[in-house]
């Protein structure tokens, strides 16, 4: 396992695609331990150029190379998550940004932060608690002295700005008791209040 860096950071797809694609994989790479779940490990393939020429990413050669590291979410784990929520409310998850979130709630992800763009998975991750447990993209470069450039800026779901959006509704969503099924009346009747 890569353990000589410090800081643990398990990105989803769309994190890993977009760094590829701005050239700052590797200088991520070198600065975190990147920790990637076993179905997002196959799920980003490849990334889009600025002229649209596809790029193959290998992440499974980088495991294997022990460059970074995977893990896998037990049946356990997943059906512990899908027992905190409505299964409307997973829908909007994709199956590898559910792996990561039954890493971070089963604790077997401790130690480091989740890095997504998409806002269900932020909104999942804030209903749960673990809003401390992730972190944008924008902020994971800034803590290793790189910014988003101009171009990506653009992409807003990688701004902290959308990020805390996202927790602040994540939040609300536990608040309102919209979030994570905690009771049995939940389960019998989404939605309804005893």
């Amino acid at each position: 396992m890569a353990s000589d860096r410090p800081r643990r950071l398990m990105p989803d797809a769309d994190i890993i695609i977009n760094l590829h694609a701005a050239g700052l994989w590797q200088i991520v790479t070198a600065a975190y331990q990147i920790v990637v779940p076993s179905i997002i490990a196959h799920e980003a393939q490849y990334y889009l150029d600025e002229r649209g020429n596809r790029h193959p990413i290998d992440l499974q050669a980088q495991v294997q190379a022990r460059q970074i590291d995977e893990m896998s979410a037990s049946l356990d784990e997943l059906a512990a998550l899908q027992q905190r929520f409505h299964p409307d409310r997973l829908e909007g998850l994709h199956d590898g940004e559910q792996e990561a979130l039954a890493l971070v709630l089963s604790g077997a992800f401790a130690g480091g932060r989740f890095c997504s763009g998409d806002r269900a998975a932020i909104q999942a991750l804030a209903a749960l608690g673990f809003e401390d447990r992730g972190v944008s993209l924008e902020k994971a470069l800034q803590e290793i002295g790189r910014t988003l450039d101009r171009t990506w800026r653009r992409s807003h779901q990688l701004t902290q700005a959308y990020f805390d959006a996202a927790v602040a509704d994540g939040k609300q969503q536990r608040l309102d008791g919209d979030g994570p099924t905690r009771s049995i009346w939940d389960q019998i009747w989404p939605g309804r209040k005893p």
